[in-house]
């Protein structure tokens, strides 16, 4: 066992607290996860356009929703007469999301382990070292893929739940096909939307963002990218929040 596996251990018998941010004092289950949660910074411009944009009573959907941070920080600002649906795939992080649920008292939190694709069914998900890495999408699985899982898929348009006031989507390259597959929700419910695309390559970045843009203009959304939350890493990153024109 490495010196981070052995780390990720010891903070699972005592989960953290959220030391700064919109998200301070919740607690988190980290043994699937950096304490980078734990410090708060982690994406410090989407925490606070999920903060500015949530009042209670709203309902948030979390798309790729990883260990459920967002989940969390969403659950507490729409209260118990809001709702928080987490959809997350790879099985042992839809598990942490239940975790940090209970470990939060969040009873408005419902847990969807499927990936949210443009179609509904089953579908191979790529399981990556990389706890947040797992990808349907095979162009966008990295060096640290592992092996592939079945698992089940779903179209937003199809799923039987509260209709969203804002849509958060990160779900490593697939985020065209999570968008196709909800554009009739998009079109009859109008919810704000926040999208990520990421590569290693700032020129591909550039090109998902300009895909991504087309798709989200058709759909009738002005698109405004955030601040860059990743400046001091080799990673690109970019997050579009997009308002509906009407």
């Amino acid at each position: 066992m490495d010196a981070r596996q052995s780390a990720r251990k010891l903070r699972a018998l005592w989960p953290a607290r959220v030391k700064v941010g919109p998200a301070k004092g919740l607690r988190l289950d980290l043994r699937r996860a950096s304490n980078w949660y734990a410090r708060g910074t982690v994406e410090r411009h989407v925490q606070q356009a999920i903060a500015d944009n949530l009042k209670t009573g709203d309902v948030f959907y979390d798309v790729g929703a990883n260990i459920g941070f967002f989940s969390m920080l969403a659950a507490r600002l729409v209260g118990p007469k809001g709702r928080v649906h987490a959809f997350e795939p790879e099985p042992r992080n839809a598990a942490a999301i239940h975790r940090n649920a209970g470990l939060n008292s969040f009873a408005n939190i419902t847990v969807h382990e499927a990936a949210v694709a443009d179609t509904d069914g089953t579908i191979k998900l790529i399981v990556t070292e990389h706890p947040g890495g797992a990808t349907i999408d095979a162009d966008s699985a990295g060096a640290d893929a592992q092996h592939t899982i079945e698992v089940r898929s779903l179209t937003l348009d199809s799923l039987k739940a509260d209709p969203p006031t804002f849509v958060k989507i990160d779900v490593e390259g697939a985020e065209p096909a999570a968008l196709r597959g909800m554009t009739r929700l998009a079109a009859e419910h109008r919810p704000l939307l926040l999208v990520e695309a990421d590569d290693p390559d700032q020129q591909k970045l550039r090109d998902k963002v300009a895909e991504l843009t087309g798709i989200l203009e058709a759909m009738d959304y002005a698109v405004a990218e955030l601040p860059d939350s990743y400046t001091d890493t080799s990673w690109c990153v970019a997050h579009l929040l997009c308002v509906p024109k009407q």
